[in-house]
């Protein structure tokens, strides 16, 4: 629909290439790499890149790939293939990057928010939550704060609080941890005019988290901890 019918000219072939590749299991063996997080948006190819990733899988952590609901790509593999293999190996759907916005049929959309067919959007799947109460405290950490950058801040509160407290108090010069405390602050100012209590709780959960009062007021503004120059 995209390129076949607006954007005719842009796909046009220019130039063909043949590549070796290999599987990521096979790099990840030669070079005795164990990824925490995959990244995949390889235009068609993500199922293929993921379905080479066999051994890779059972220690990633999360995954952000792209997935297609129409046959942007032909041949390529639709949404369900990708979810239905990635439950299948212990992973959940956190959430996709659509925000109402597809591929328009025309012009002809007075509503800007919500318009045309999803085709393709980022999928975020995350390890399920029976084994994320099992991670140890070096793996919660790095899935925390892959949560708070990928809108799932509910997600990284909720494993904050499995950590233990004596844990906690051996983090101050952590840096993963700094950034966490970092963007703990950040999301919990947007409750400042939440309905309810949302915002005193973040507020005593900081305490409860990283052990010292909240930065209010003057104190989160002039801060070049959360807003650098």
């Amino acid at each position: 629909m995209w390129f076949g019918t607006h954007r005719v000219s842009d796909s046009t072939v220019e130039q063909t290439a043949e590549c070796r590749l290999i599987t990521l299991d096979t790099y990840c063996s030669h070079h005795n790499v164990s990824p925490d997080f995959l990244k995949i948006d390889t235009e068609g190819s993500d199922f293929k890149i993921i379905k080479g990733a066999t051994q890779v899988l059972k220690s990633v952590l999360a995954i952000r790939c792209e997935v297609h609901f129409q046959e942007v790509y032909k041949q390529a593999p639709l949404f369900d293939d990708i979810f239905g293999y990635l439950i299948s190996n212990r992973f959940q759907l956190a959430n996709l990057d659509y925000d109402g916005r597809g591929t328009p049929s025309s012009y002809f959309c007075p509503n800007p928010n919500k318009f045309g067919f999803i085709s393709g959007v980022e999928a975020v799947f995350i390890r399920r939550h029976e084994e994320i109460e099992l991670f140890s405290v070096a793996k919660k950490k790095k899935l925390i704060l892959f949560c708070f950058l990928n809108n799932l801040e509910d997600l990284a509160h909720s494993i904050l609080s499995t950590i233990d407290f004596k844990t906690r108090s051996n983090l101050s010069n952590d840096l993963i941890w700094i950034e966490i405390k970092r963007e703990f602050c950040l999301s919990a100012r947007k409750l400042l005019y939440a309905p309810g209590d949302s915002y005193l709780r973040a507020i005593d959960d900081y305490s409860r988290f990283f052990g010292e009062n909240f930065p209010e007021r003057h104190e989160f503004f002039e801060s070049e901890f959360l807003n650098p120059p």
